[in-house]
């Protein structure tokens, strides 16, 4: 009340009320929170608000509800159901009411990723976004990364496993003795370790600026950067990650037998976040 009763520090527009009890506080702070807000801006009429007693179960910090979109199974569970546009069970588990009020939550949880998350802007601000953040966040970041870390991991298993190492690759590619040497003999060459064989990974993976980096670090030409990405030679550093690529791809059922696509890495990465499947 302190804040509100004194004239110093309300925002400019906003009248100062002695107490809660007065009967201006209502119209001045009368608005609907948050997300009555956003659901307003849908043009919902109030059926699709929820009430305390739901916004207390969907909020509910409690490691065994089945209703609380804090907890990451959960959260997976309600997108697997609503990407079947099953509106009876997710009711039915998440107590919501009515079908408009499911669409809303749903719309608010894509708006809040796509606006808050995907464009790096400040979440503090919104009630709802600031308490899943984490769990959201973290899926987000699964989306991206998933396939790389992986196959990061695979690949310097099989250097570890397979005893070989950056020189029988680079050699491969260079023909050139005293070139592999220097680019193998850094410290940041030691393939059997996941953060040394990230850049030369990327460089098959999404190819562009990461291969224009490793030609400007390395003084390797594109041509040779195209021998060690080659996968028709079955001792190139390209036939191991085509390998690799395929266990995943057998492994997690895969559509294409060869190679895990983006709809497959999504669905891993929906898997992981909310029941650890892959760890």
């Amino acid at each position: 009340m302190a804040f509100l009763s004194n004239s110093d520090l309300p925002l400019q527009g906003v009248n100062t009320v002695p107490s809660l009890g007065d009967p201006s506080f209502y119209n001045i702070f009368g608005e609907f929170p948050e997300y009555g807000y956003y659901s307003q801006s849908l043009g919902n009429d109030a059926s699709a608000l929820i009430d305390l007693d739901l916004a207390t179960l969907l909020l509910s910090k409690s490691l065994d509800s089945p209703q609380t979109l804090l907890l990451p199974e959960n959260m997976r569970s309600f997108y697997s159901l609503y990407d079947v546009k099953d509106y009876d069970s997710i009711k039915i588990r998440f107590r919501f009411s009515n079908d408009v009020q499911v669409d809303t939550m749903y719309a608010y949880l894509e708006e809040m990723i796509m606006k808050q998350l995907q464009q790096g802007g400040d979440y503090t601000p919104i009630a709802l976004s600031g308490v899943l953040h984490k769990a959201l966040s973290s899926y987000y970041s699964l989306e991206q990364s998933v396939e790389s870390e992986m196959t990061y991991r695979g690949f310097s298993y099989q250097v570890s496993t397979q005893r070989t190492s950056c020189n029988d690759y680079i050699f491969l590619a260079t023909a050139d003795n005293a070139r592999t040497t220097s680019i193998c003999a850094t410290s940041e060459n030691d393939w059997t370790q996941v953060g040394d064989v990230r850049e030369w990974v990327n460089g098959t993976l999404y190819s562009g600026d990461y291969r224009t980096n490793l030609e400007d670090k390395y003084g390797l030409s594109a041509a040779e950067l195209d021998a060690l990405y080659d996968t028709v030679d079955p001792n190139s550093f390209g036939s191991v990650i085509a390998l690799i690529q395929a266990d995943f791809a057998v492994k997690y059922s895969c559509k294409n037998a060869a190679k895990c696509d983006a709809r497959d890495w999504k669905g891993l990465a929906a898997k992981q976040w909310g029941t650890l499947f892959i760890t």
